[in-house]
């Protein structure tokens, strides 16, 4: 149950493999996290910021587990949402899509959003720093004591998915060419479609910014194989081979000390070390350099397409507040 979050989502994937087009490096257990990478930032440099930082008016930045009191942030997280910002745009389209359908003569309430460990683009993408977290949690995530919802328990009948969806949900075509509801025409794409297009402000919408995540994945795995990161591994290795764990990988060690469920003591004790290690050696902090490095670079290749992104992301956050405002 080793899991890192390297490119906003996390995901099952054994080590060494590719999960929905991103490359993670995890270990065993079970999986099913996803969040998105965090906090938006100026794309003038890498730096820090204070932990918890809340989006919009009034957004509680909620429950942390012992995150560094300053993080690191990646240029490319600019173009990204945050966990608040998915919060918002989750909470605006439910809106949009609960009013789209009582038009159509159907009460619907859309599921609550699955919660999730509130942690950082950054907090564990260089291996483990923060050794109160490692004290409490071992390699585990945060237990927050948050249950998760099961979209499976009350499944849309034929009407609902064709107003949710206008019918094109799973096959990629409309039940009709202009599907009825009550004598009411259902909107191009459903409700959920009418609720994106609302908050975009026309057809082209911002999703996930899949360009900003293929450039997350893409800055990793070129600062993996930097020689200046493969100099630094080795001084973290011979660190933790001095306490007695001759773990090679950050992003892999302590899986063999690890427990299914609940992190045992000797678990917890390893995972101290290694954040002890990697914090004394500066292991992240290079890293992270590296990778910053790396994205500016990308980013400036990529400057128009991301710049088109960052207006959209900024429209859908600025259309969701007002709509909750009416609230």
């Amino acid at each position: 149950m080793r899991i890192f979050l390297v490119f906003g989502f996390w995901v099952d994937a054994p080590p060494g493999e590719e999960s929905m087009g991103m490359h993670f490096n995890v270990g065993r257990g079970d999986r099913g996290f996803c969040i998105a990478a965090m906090l938006a930032v100026a794309l003038t440099g890498c730096g820090n910021e204070p932990q918890n930082r809340a989006e919009g008016r009034g957004e509680a930045a909620g429950p942390s587990s012992h995150a560094p009191s300053n993080r690191r942030v990646l240029p490319i997280e600019a173009y990204m949402l945050s966990d608040d910002e998915r919060g918002l745009l989750q909470r605006a389209k439910a809106s949009i899509t609960r009013t789209c359908m009582k038009s159509l003569g159907i009460d619907y309430s859309p599921p609550p959003a699955k919660s999730s460990p509130r942690l950082n683009l950054t907090d564990r993408r260089y291996g483990l720093v923060d050794t109160a977290a490692a004290r409490d949690n071992g390699y585990h995530l945060p237990n927050t004591q948050q249950k998760f919802s099961s979209a499976g328990k009350n499944p849309l009948t034929d009407e609902q998915d064709l107003a949710l969806w206008g019918g094109n949900k799973h096959d990629g075509k409309a039940a009709e060419k202009e599907p009825r509801i009550n004598g009411v025409q259902v909107p191009k794409g459903g409700c959920m479609g009418a609720a994106e297009r609302g908050l975009s402000g026309g057809t082209e919408i911002y999703g996930e910014g899949d360009l900003a995540v293929e450039i997350s994945k893409e800055s990793f795995n070129r600062s993996r194989s930097d020689s200046r990161v493969r100099e630094a591994i080795p001084k973290w290795s011979l660190c933790m081979k001095k306490s007695g764990y001759p773990y090679t990988d950050p992003l892999t060690s302590g899986e063999d000390v690890m427990g299914k469920n609940e992190p045992s003591r000797q678990e917890k004790a390893v995972a101290v070390v290694d954040a002890e290690c990697n914090n004394r050696t500066e292991l992240a902090e290079k890293w992270f350099a590296v990778e910053c490095e790396i994205q500016k670079g990308l980013i400036a290749k990529n400057r128009k397409s991301l710049d088109r992104l960052r207006k959209l992301k900024e429209t859908e956050i600025a259309s969701s507040r007002k709509e909750l405002s009416k609230s």
